[in-house]
């Protein structure tokens, strides 16, 4: 026995406007995003070099970030901009 398609088209115009209704209650968010380290990111965190005692000393919040980008967590932009552009890290 087959069934009528009919009953299917009469639902089609609520579960649009449920869809609708639904989209419009969601948030527009942008993805966080993800940095690898580069060669001198990588240098920063070996506790034997210079770059890493000079962090240490100055910039403690800086080797905190790019300990976080190293485990793969991502980073706000305004955290990882100056990494970025001081070379520590490169995007994804």
């Amino acid at each position: 026995m087959a069934k009528s398609p009919f009953r299917y088209r009469s639902a089609r115009a609520r579960y649009r406007a449920l869809a609708e209704r639904y989209r419009k209650g969601l948030l527009a968010m942008d993805l966080p995003r993800r940095y690898r380290l580069t060669l001198r990111g990588q240098d920063a965190l070996n506790p034997f070099s210079e770059l890493h005692l000079h962090l240490k000393r100055t910039r403690k919040e800086a080797l905190e970030a790019l300990r976080r980008a190293s485990q793969g967590f991502p980073l706000a932009l305004e955290e990882a901009l100056p990494l970025v552009e001081e070379g520590f890290l490169a995007p994804e």
